[in-house]
């Protein structure tokens, strides 16, 4: 009766891990870069899009660093275990123009 979920049963990853990237994405990240960065960068550039595009892409830095450092390195896993993968090298003529 005391089964662990079937996620957890099977993953390289315990709780904690899910827990941290839930805390980081919930809580750190909307207060420091939603609400603290983004006001900067709006006094800064005195423009809502610019700040907003900025605060957008170091918010997905964040996140794949996060992703990263606290599930895949310390277990020793890469990229594929979160579904990333390089595309073959036929592809990368009609990517590149």
């Amino acid at each position: 009766m005391n089964e662990k979920p079937l996620f957890f049963k099977y993953s390289p990853w315990k709780r904690k891990e899910p827990l941290q990237l839930l805390l980081l994405v919930f809580v750190i990240v909307p207060f420091f870069i939603e609400y603290l960065l983004n006001d900067y960068l709006e006094s800064t550039f005195q423009n809502d899009l610019y700040a907003g595009i900025l605060a957008g892409f170091i918010m997905s830095i964040v996140f794949t660093l996060a992703v990263y450092c606290l599930p895949l390195k310390p277990q020793r896993l890469t990229w594929k275990e979160v579904g990333l993968s390089s595309f073959p090298k036929t592809y990368w003529g009609a990517i590149g123009g």
